[in-house]
């Protein structure tokens, strides 16, 4: 009983140190791994498996991001006792900042009015950031006290009642109470009543850094900085400049608050969130199942798992401006015993056939491989999945972290 004790304690602290290393992904997708030490204007320091710090050149990177998930939750009751005239809940804006705060709906976030006053902004309470304001432009959603984290692709405005009542139309202010119109007819609801509010803004993307904390914030940073030692290396504290706050202001971040950062959003395209375009069954199948795609909220910088179960061949619609794609391809857990699946990727330009391509054949005694493609100049992706040997039950394959290279040009 002991030994099993230890072993499960010695499993546990394995994960554990797995989800806090730190994944460091280069211009060509490469990536090294390593404790997060810390980062200055020029370079990022991380420790490697020997202990040994190193530097990374930070204009060379893309991303560093570790495997811990930290959702973002409304702020507890004690905080909002602590808040009279606001609503606790969870922003979320077009270029992929995550915010828990609250929602001011009475006194401005300086004392001036109320705060349903300007129809084109709302304004905002984050314990991180401060007060600030946000156009509606720019806002995706808005989960107010406990509302779940889901967001739809919609075309109309979408409010959220908490009776379960759903209104579509056009969201024209939000404050104290929220305006909406329904067709021709315009709607007022008290702000009390309202669950959460999805608007129709078109995401961005942005170049300044994104920063993912263990509060479940994800917040944009001007300026990031180690307050470290004369030789580079951190010393576990950093000057940060968050976009959101107001001019001039600034404050300390521990470097173990940090779950990831996104040095170039702009940069980087997550495979799960590109549309499949095609989906068809092989090996004389009438169908197939369609491809199960991890939620991006929980995945770690938004690199969604695809697991494929086939035999299928699956086609995306890559980015524009695609320069690189890189994925591990895995197993699944279920079936690293007695898998037994070749992978084949493929190109395509807009009106081209698909090339040639790369094929890898995975099985009990190669359960993983890295995949990478050149995509300059491609329009659409081909993964096909079928199996060998025995039966096609042995098509199955899972892209980790699949991610695209974008080019800015």
């Amino acid at each position: 009983m002991l030994a099993m004790v230890m072993v499960a304690g010695l499993a546990a602290g394995a994960r554990a140190e797995e989800s806090d290393r730190f994944h460091f992904i280069d211009r060509d997708l490469l990536r090294v791994s390593g404790e997060l030490v810390g980062i200055g204007e020029k370079s990022v320091q991380y420790r490697d498996a020997t202990g040994r710090v190193r530097s990374l050149e930070r204009a060379k990177l893309l991303a560093a991001y570790s495997r811990r998930h930290h959702g973002a939750a409304a702020p507890t009751a004690v905080a909002v006792a602590e808040a009279p005239g606001e609503i606790a809940g969870v922003l979320r804006l077009s270029d992929g900042q995550l915010v828990p705060g609250f929602l001011v709906t009475s006194a401005g976030v300086k004392g001036e009015g109320d705060a349903k006053a300007n129809s084109d902004t709302i304004r905002w309470r984050s314990r991180r950031v401060g007060g600030f304001e946000s156009a509606l432009d720019r806002v995706v959603w808005i989960g107010l006290n406990d509302a779940p984290r889901v967001f739809e692709a919609a075309k109309t405005d979408v409010v959220l009642l908490s009776n379960a009542d759903r209104l579509e139309g056009f969201v024209e202010s939000i404050g104290s109470e929220l305006v909406i119109e329904v067709g021709s007819t315009k709607n007022t609801v008290p702000i009390e009543r309202v669950a959460s509010i999805q608007l129709s803004s078109k995401a961005v993307r942005s170049d300044t850094p994104l920063v993912s904390l263990s509060d479940g914030s994800v917040l944009a940073a001007r300026q990031l900085a180690s307050t470290g030692t004369a030789s580079g290396v951190g010393a576990g504290a950093m000057t940060v400049v968050w976009s959101l706050a107001g001019e001039g202001s600034s404050g300390v971040l521990d470097v173990g608050a940090i779950d990831a950062i996104v040095f170039e959003p702009a940069s980087l395209v997550a495979l799960a969130s590109c549309p499949i375009v095609k989906q068809e069954a092989l090996g004389g199948r009438r169908w197939a199942p369609s491809p199960e795609v991890q939620s991006l909220e929980d995945a770690p910088i938004g690199l969604a798992t695809v697991t494929l179960s086939g035999p299928i061949a699956v086609e995306w619609k890559l980015p524009v401006n695609a320069k690189r794609l890189r994925a591990t391809l895995a197993l699944p857990e279920a079936s690293k015993a007695w898998g037994n699946t070749t992978v084949t990727a493929s190109l395509a330009a807009k009106t081209g056939a698909f090339g040639k391509g790369q094929t890898f054949e995975l099985s009990a005694d190669r359960s993983e491989v890295e995949l990478g493609i050149e995509c300059t100049g491609m329009e659409r992706l081909r993964i096909e999945v079928v199996g060998r040997g025995y039966d096609q039950v042995q098509a199955n394959v899972a892209l980790l972290e699949p991610l695209v290279l974008v080019s800015k040009e």
